[in-house]
Order: C-alpha cells, then structure tokens, then sequence
C-alpha cells in the first residue's frame, strides 16, 4: 500500500502541474484568439457618408483613415433585412439559406414568417435551415470561443444547436434597449472573466426606418443628416469604449448595412387590377411592397403568370426561370411558383395594402439593377490595410472574411476571399502559423502527461510484482505453525487468489 500511496501522491503532483500549466496555455490560446465586431447599421446606403466631411463625422473617418472602405457592397436579392443579414452571417445566397424575405410562407411547416412577429424570431425553424452561421463557426473552432448577438436580425436563436449570448427575451427590433446599452453590454460581454466573448454581432435600426419615412436625400438639418450625426456619435462612444477596456488596439471591426434605400415616386402597382384575387395569394397579404411572394391557385400558374406580365412596371419570374436562377432566387421550398418585383421607383401591393402605403424611401430591388440599394463597407483592425480604398465588395464573402479574421476553418458558402483579400494588411499564406503552434504545444503536453501517467504505473506495477514475488519467496518456506501442517496449503491457495485480484 506504501507504494501506491507515494505513486498516487507523485500522480497527484503531476496532475497538479498540468493543470497549473494548462491554465496557462489556456490562458494564452484565449490572448491570442482574434478579436471582431461586426456592425450593422440598417439602410446604410453605399454613398451617404459622401455628403459628410471629417469634421461632421470624425469617428466614421477615423475608422476609414484606419482602415479600408469600399466603394459599395453588393449585397443579395431581394434586398431586405432578414434575407441580407442571414446572407452576412453565412455567406450564402436567401435560395441557399432559406430566410427568403422578411416575410414568408413555409409549407412543410404550414406557418408564416412575419419579421415583426417576437415568437417567430426565436424560432429555429425559420432560421436553422441546415446552413452554418458566423457564430456557429466560431464556437464549433474551440477553446475560450464565444459569441455575442446584441439585437443583430436572425442572430438571437439556436442554429446547428449552437445560440450566441443575448439578452433574453430580445429581438432586433427591441427599441427600448438603448444604443449605449446595446454598446455597453457587448464590451461587457468581451470582458466577461468566465465565458468572455471574441466575436461581437451589433445592430442598429438607423437609418433605415428614418430613410423609409423622409426618404434617402442628405440635407443638412434634416432628419437623416441628424441621424447620421447620431449614429457617429454611438460610433465614438464604442470606439472609446474600447479604448477604456484596453482591447481596441485588439479589435477588428467590420462595419456595414444590408441594404441601402431609393426614392419612392409615388407611382403604385395594384396586382388585383391585373389578376383576379381569387386565383392567387401572397405570403404577406400584400404588404411585401418591393419583391412580393405570390401563390396562384393551383392550376391556374400559367394565367395568374401572363396576366402579371401586362404591366410594363413590374418584373416577373417564374420559379427555375433563367431570370430567377441569375438572381439566386429560384432553388429553395420557401421561394413560391411566382416572384414579382417592382422597377426602381414603383411599388406592388393589393387593393388593401396599398391604401394605407406611405413611406417615402423603399428597398428590396434587385442590386444588379439598382445601385442605390448597395449598402456601405468600412473596416479597421490589426488584419486591415489603413486608408485603403476598395472596389464594390460582394455580402456573400464577408462571412469567408470574418472566418479568415477569426482564424476558423470557413464553412462551405457562395461567397469567397477573392474580392475581400486585398483588404488585408498581410497575404493569406500563414495566415494560421500561430494556431498551429499552439496545437501543436497544446499536443505536446498531452503526450507528456500521457507518457508520465504510463511511466510511473508501468513502475508501480513492476515494483508491485517484485512484492509479490518476494512475499511469496518467503510463505513458501518451511515454518513451524501451531495448526496441522494441511492448514497450510489452503493459506497459500488464498493468498495467491488475493494475487490475482491485483
């Protein structure tokens, strides 16, 4: 027992020391792994910061001057929140992430999707449609990986069973969460002593629902000037956050939008007038005023089709189409027979619908057609060159460019890094040298321990077995006992059962 008790002590020790030192590696995987916001300030359009100098929006140009700002990004069809956001977080086109539009009709479940709708928001089945999302990548890479979502579209439920951190009971249009809080919990979050985060997800409503009502021009004075103002203001305050938490000089920062915003000229499309309602519905009553999903009856596919295409204001695709392959939006259950979408200006609807339409600024036209719906691209960081100016980027790569920011293998995507790396400060040859490093000082440790576990049992066990023998050696000699010597043989026979035991 002696033995054992020191071997158990020594093993003790050891453990002891492995865990002090992986502590320590752990400590320092968690110094290493990369720091990333990303931000979305909704209806951000690719030339509004045009109109500002430094002076007006200094933290907009401290970013820029630090980093690389693109000249629009190309973002995906139909250019609304819910399809753009999930395309930033996967890198996928809505025909291969399946959140089609901001509102939407699913058969196998026979339920509706409203963005609107609090419960429907938490629900992975909207959502989890077997692509991978930003933040699954980034927990699923490992050790000290976590990721916050404050209030960012389709980044508050479980997708592949992974949910990042949010804040209960939230979705991304929660507006009694103020901007500073939004900020001040995030940094919190990256400074949590437990279950620190190293990916940020963080969302703004401005300026889109500002653009929908005054419409996309820049006076200054007027509303969307001054909210621009004030999203440079929450900029700064996160900027200087930062700093106070001595994690800025660390942070990578994307900042971008999922679409920009066009001028209503008030010139309306009623698709009851062209088809009699009675042989079509569509997936949001009427209310989806830019690409609106419509579902003819059955068998009446071809009429509802060739009525639609009467009018000279509209476009109009048929599911597998050449035209609705080209814009990615043909390949998916949730896509219906028929996709209508309005020209630059107009806008679609039912005779119900339209009655009550009044917003002045609209998105969703296709980005190939209409530039004006390009959102903007700013990004700064340890991985970025600085004041760097770049041709339009594609929303499908932006995910590839967070996973190589991140150092995480990239899921399969639509996007890639062809139009994203020359962003960065250093080529992409290396890039991982360091992870590799720290697995490989990781493994070694492993081994280590393995191989000093099996070496001092292998010792214990051998200097177990020469006890054994030696007890043996000694029962075995001839003794003088008080009992009858036939008494001896059962002795032996039960200490070497005890033996086997051992």
């Amino acid at each position: 027992m002696k033995v054992w008790s020191q071997t158990f002590a020594l093993l003790l020790t050891i453990l002891l020391f492995i865990q002090s030192n992986s502590l320590s590696i752990r400590s320092s995987v968690a110094e290493d792994i990369p720091l990333l916001t990303l931000i979305s300030m909704d209806g951000f359009r690719y030339d509004y910061l045009d109109h500002f100098d430094n002076k007006e929006v200094p933290n907009f140009y401290y970013l820029i001057n630090n980093g690389v700002k693109a000249a629009s990004v190309h973002n995906v069809f139909p250019s609304v929140t819910l399809p753009s956001h999930m395309t930033l977080l996967s890198g996928l086109y809505p025909e291969n992430h399946g959140v089609v539009h901001n509102r939407f009709y699913d058969a196998y479940y026979n339920k509706t999707y409203d963005l609107f709708d609090f419960l429907a928001n938490e629900d992975p089945r909207f959502f989890d449609n077997g692509q991978e999302t930003i933040w699954v990548t980034n927990q699923n890479a490992g050790l000290e990986r976590n990721t916050g979502s404050m209030l960012f579209p389709d980044a508050v439920t479980t997708v592949k069973g992974v949910q990042p951190r949010i804040i209960p009971n939230s979705f991304y249009a929660n507006d009694s969460i103020t901007w500073e809080r939004r900020v001040d919990t995030l940094i919190d979050w990256f400074q949590d002593k437990y279950r620190p985060i190293n990916l940020g997800l963080l969302y703004f409503p401005e300026p889109d629902e500002t653009g929908h009502r005054n419409g996309p021009e820049i006076i200054k004075g007027k509303e969307l000037h001054s909210v621009i103002l004030k999203l440079d203001k929450i900029l700064g305050y996160f900027i200087n956050k930062l700093n106070e938490s001595n994690i800025l000089h660390k942070m990578n920062i994307i900042l971008t939008a999922d679409h920009g915003m066009v001028k209503w000229n008030g010139q309306k499309v009623n698709l009851d007038d062209l088809v009699n309602p009675d042989l079509y519905k569509t997936a949001s009553n009427g209310g989806n005023h830019i690409v609106e999903l419509v579902y003819p009856k059955k068998g009446s596919e071809d009429e509802v089709f060739q009525s639609l295409k009467k009018s000279n204001n509209i476009y109009v695709y048929r599911k597998n189409s050449k035209e609705a392959r080209e814009i990615h939006y043909s390949n998916h259950h949730r896509i219906p027979e028929i996709v209508v979408e309005a020209k630059e200006g107009f806008v679609i609807g039912n005779t119900e619908s339209l009655k009550t339409f009044h917003t002045t600024g609209n998105h969703g036209y296709d980005p190939g057609k209409v530039k004006a719906v390009h959102p903007f691209f700013i990004a700064s960081g340890p991985v970025f060159k600085k004041n760097f100016k770049s041709p339009t980027v594609k929303q499908i790569d932006i995910y590839s460019l967070m996973c190589h920011i991140l150092k995480v293998p990239s899921a399969k995507s639509d996007g890639s890094m062809e139009t994203v790396a020359d962003l960065l400060s250093t080529s992409l040859e290396g890039a991982h040298t360091k992870d590799i490093e720290t697995t490989s000082v990781t493994f070694l440790v492993i081994v280590l321990f393995t191989a000093l576990v099996s070496g001092i049992f292998c010792i214990g066990a051998f200097r177990q077995s020469r006890i054994t023998a030696r007890k043996r050696m000694i029962l075995g000699r001839p003794r003088k006992f008080n009992v009858a010597s036939r008494d001896i043989p059962a002795a032996s026979a039960l200490l070497e059962s005890d033996d086997d035991d051992l």
